[in-house]
């Protein structure tokens, strides 16, 4: 498709190819690609061609990336919103000379103009749909940007020293303090230690053993005995976390999770990339617990 797709971008008119290759386009193209680490020039052509649909955009990246399905959405929202709606008549134009292998009937063709106002109002709530997603996603700015920041400091402080980072998270559960201890859990998740850290802590190994084993039975404490590092361990332990001992919502506390789990994806760990997941009808995320 890649190879067909360029022969179309090829043979539209100049003015059109220029405009979209332009410095504006593809300064926000070059930010996304930074930020998410995917390479989206071909992803624009396809496009431009109507060889990707405006709703197919999330699940492309999603199938021929390593991306998650909430980054992807990022993308396509920004895409569309700063570039697809900045230039909406150089799109689904004919290629010179070129047929459709398989027309449709005449009585089953749709006007022009209907078309694309179908097509438009399916990018529109696709569009809604996406920012919901990501508002939901990112919660309070505020508290977002300044996790973030916490982030970083709790990195530069700790350095390669992995058990300096996981006392700032024990003292912060301690003292409750809700953003530093998310902080340190997403730092804590990009160095991939979350289940280490359940195996090789021994007082958090019995600690958690004894609440599960009264919840879940001692067959699920001998599978977190014997291999911590599991989805459905990570997903428990968050939970207890966040909601029992920081006191957040099911709401925030999943959100959380979610933003954990898409950590997990950008460092290779698909499996946990799921550990909470988008309710449509509710509005918010929920944790998966489909183990």
């Amino acid at each position: 498709m890649n190879n067909e797709s360029l022969i179309k971008f090829s043979q539209l008119p100049g003015d059109v190819r220029h405009k979209i290759s332009s410095q504006e386009y593809m300064e926000i193209l070059r930010g996304l690609e930074m930020r998410y680490n995917v390479k989206l020039s071909m992803v624009m052509i396809m496009i431009v061609v109507g060889d990707l649909r405006r709703h197919e955009i999330d699940q492309y990246l999603v199938e021929n990336f390593d991306i998650s399905a909430i980054d992807a959405k990022k993308i396509k929202l920004e895409i569309i919103q700063k570039v697809l709606n900045d230039m909406p008549s150089y799109f689904f134009l004919e290629v010179e000379g070129e047929a459709s292998e398989a027309p449709l009937d005449e009585e089953d063709e749709m006007p022009e103009n209907e078309a694309e106002e179908a097509d438009g109002e399916e990018a529109r709530a696709e569009s809604v749909q996406a920012d919901a997603i990501l508002r939901e996603y990112i919660g309070d700015e505020g508290e977002y940007e300044k996790i973030e920041k916490e982030e970083d400091r709790l990195a530069n402080a700790a350095g390669d020293n992995i058990r300096v980072l996981r006392q700032e998270f024990l003292t912060a559960v301690q003292k409750k303090n809700i953003l530093k201890s998310i902080a340190a859990l997403k730092v804590l998740a990009k160095n991939d230690d979350i289940g280490k850290f359940l195996h090789e802590e021994e007082q958090m190994k019995k600690f958690l053993s004894s609440i599960w084993e009264e919840q879940h039975g001692q067959l699920l404490v001998n599978e977190f005995l014997e291999d911590s590092d599991k989805p459905k361990f990570i997903q428990m332990f968050l939970e207890y976390v966040l909601g029992e001992r920081l006191g957040l919502s099911e709401r925030d506390a999943a959100r959380t999770g979610a933003q954990i789990g898409n950590i997990y994806k950008k460092i290779g760990r698909k499996e946990f990339s799921q550990l909470a997941y988008f309710d449509a009808e509710a509005g918010e995320f929920r944790w998966m617990r489909n183990w």
